[in-house]
C-alpha cells in the first residue's frame, strides 16, 4: 500500500502522486473511527469462538475482495477508484488485524513468550512480502519482465485471494483462543480514563508516531528511487527478495539481542543504525551506481528492519498487561486497534508528506531529475526519517517496562481475586 501502490497507480492509471498522496492523509479520517470501533467491539463481544475469531473472518471477505479490485485497476481510473478501493482494503485489514493482534497477544502473558509470538507473526509476514516480489520474478518468461506491471500485480493478487482465506480458515478453526485475566474491556468512558493515566501507553504511542512518519516517508519513494530514480526497475523485485530473505533470516537474531538487551533497547539500536546507513544512498549516481553497493544497502536495511516488526506489539503487550493490572480490565483489542490507528495515521502523515514534497520539487516519474528533484527525493528517504527514528529511538531507549519490572506485573496480576483469572477454552 506505501510501496507499490501509489507508484503503480502513477504509472497505470490516470491518479497522479500528489492525489494519491493527499487521499492517504485524508483517507485516515476514516481510519480514526473504524480502529477504536473494531478494538471496542471485539474487547466486548461474546461467542462459542471467542472474541476475535469472527471478526477475522469479515475481516478475510472484505480485504480479498477489496484487495482484488485495488490492484488491477483499469487504465482509466482516478482517484476516485483508488479512495474507494483503497478504503475497502483498510477496513478489512482492519476488521482482520485488530482482532488478531489481540489474540496473539492473549496467547502468551510472558515477557519472552510474547516476544516468541511476535517473531513467529514477522517471520510470516516478512514471507509473504516475500512471495510478493518472486512472482514478478516467476512470470518473467510471460510478462517479458521483472518489473512491476499489470500482469505481475494480476498474478500477484489472484495467489492472495486464494492463499489468504485458506489460511484465515485455519487458524481460527486449530489455534486456540488464549487466555484473558478478565472477560471485560469495560465502558468507552473507562477506556479513555485508562488511555489517559497510562504513561507507558503515551511513550510508546509517541515513539510509534515519530518512527511511522519517516517510515511513511521513506515507503513511499523506495520504490520511486531505485526503480525510476536509479533505473533499477528490473532489479527491484530482486532486491526486495534479497530484503526479506535477509529480514525473514536475522529475525531469530533479533530475538536472542532482545533476550540479552530488551525489547525497547534493542529496537531504538535497530532505528538508530538504520538511519546512519541509509545516507549511503546520497552517493547514488543514476546510470553509474555500482549494483553491489546497492545491494549491500539493502542487506542492511533488511538485516535492521527485522527489530519493527518484532518488538512493537510485544511491547505493547506489555503495556495492556500493566493496563489491566491498574483496572482490571482486558483492553487488548482496543490497545492495538489505537496502536493501528497510530502506525496508519503515522504513515499516512510520511506519505502525505513526501509524495506531495516530490511534486513540489519537480519531480515526475520517468523524466531525468534535476538537482531539485533528487534534493526533494533526499529530504524523503534521509531527511525526515533520520529525524523521526531518531526523537523515536530517544522514546524507546528509556522506556520504563522492562522484564523485570513486567515480571512484577504479572505476578501481581496473578495474585488478584479470581474473577480476575478467568481462562477461555485454551486448549
Amino acid at each position: 500500500m506505501n510501496i507499490v501502490i501509489p507508484a503503480f497507480y502513477a504509472a497505470n492509471t490516470q491518479a497522479t502522486l500528489t492525489g494519491i498522496g493527499l487521499v492517504a492523509g485524508f483517507a485516515r479520517l476514516f481510519d480514526a473511527i473504524t480502529d477504536p470501533l473494531i478494538g471496542y467491539l471485539s474487547d466486548s463481544t461474546r461467542s462459542r469462538f471467542g472474541p476475535r475469531k469472527p471478526w477475522l473472518v469479515g475481516g478475510m471477505v472484505i480485504g480479498a475482495i477489496s484487495v482484488y479490485f485495488l490492484f488491477q485497476p483499469p487504465p482509466e481510473a482516478g482517484l476516485l477508484y483508488y479512495i474507494v478501493c483503497s478504503t475497502g482494503v483498510f477496513l478489512g485489514f482492519t476488521l482482520f488485524e485488530i482482532p488478531n493482534r489481540a489474540w496473539g497477544m492473549e496467547l502468551s502473558h510472558d515477557y519472552l513468550g510474547r516476544a516468541r509470538i511476535s517473531t513467529y507473526l514477522a517471520v510470516f509476514f516478512a514471507l509473504g512480502s516475500l512471495i510478493f516480489w518472486v512472482i514478478p520474478i516467476a512470470m518473467s518468461p510471460y510478462t517479458g519482465t521483472t518489473a512491476i506491471t499489470p500482469a505481475g500485480m494480476t498474478g500477484i493478487v489472484w495467489f492472495f485471494i486464494i492463499l489468504f482465506p485458506i489460511s484465515t480458515l485455519m487458524s481460527v478453526s486449530f489455534v486456540p483462543q488464549g487466555v484473558r485475566y478478565t472477560d471485560s474491556g469495560g465502558g468507552l468512558l473507562s477506556l479513555i480514563r485508562s488511555i489517559r493515566n497510562n504513561k507507558p501507553l503515551w511513550r510508546y504511542c509517541s515513539g510509534i508516531l515519530f518512527w511511522g512518519v519517516g517510515n511513511g516517508a521513506f515507503s513511499a519513494v523506495i520504490l520511486i528511487i531505485f526503480a525510476d530514480y536509479l533505473k533499477l526497475d528490473t532489479h527491484f523485485p530482486f532486491m526486495m527478495v534479497v530484503f526479506f530473505v535477509v529480514q525473514t533470516a536475522t529475525m531469530p537474531i533479533w530475538m536472542k539481542l532482545i533476550g540479552h538487551f530488551g525489547k525497547h533497547r534493542s529496537l531504538a539500536f535497530s532505528w538508530l543504525i538504520d538511519i546512519a546507513s541509509r545516507a549511503i544512498v546520497l552517493f547514488f549516481v543514476p546510470g553509474e551506481v555500482n549494483i553491489y553497493l546497492v545491494y549491500g544497502l539493502v542487506v542492511i536495511t533488511a538485516a535492521l528492519n527485522g527489530a519493527s516488526y518484532i518488538a512493537p506489539m510485544a511491547i505493547l503487550g506489555d503495556v495492556i498487561d500493566y493496563d489491566t493490572l491498574k483496572t482490571g480490565k482486558n483492553r487488548a483489542a482496543s490497545f492495538a486497534a489505537l496502536n493501528s490507528l497510530l502506525v496508519k495515521i503515522s504513515m499516512a502523515i510520511g506519505l502525505a508528506v513526501a509524495l506531495p514534497t516530490l511534486g513540489l520539487f519537480g519531480y515526475e516519474m520517468g523524466v531525468e531529475a534535476d538537482s531539485m528533484a533528487r534534493l526533494g527525493l533526499m529530504i524523503c528517504y534521509v531527511g525526515i526519517p533520520t529525524v523521526t527514528y531518531l526523537i523515536a529511538a530517544w522514546l524507546f531507549w528509556f522506556f520504563p517496562i522492562d522484564a523485570r519490572r513486567h515480571s512484577i506485573i504479572i505476578r501481581r496480576i496473578e495474585t488478584r481475586p479470581a474473577p480476575m483469572a478467568e481462562q477461555l477454552n485454551n486448549e
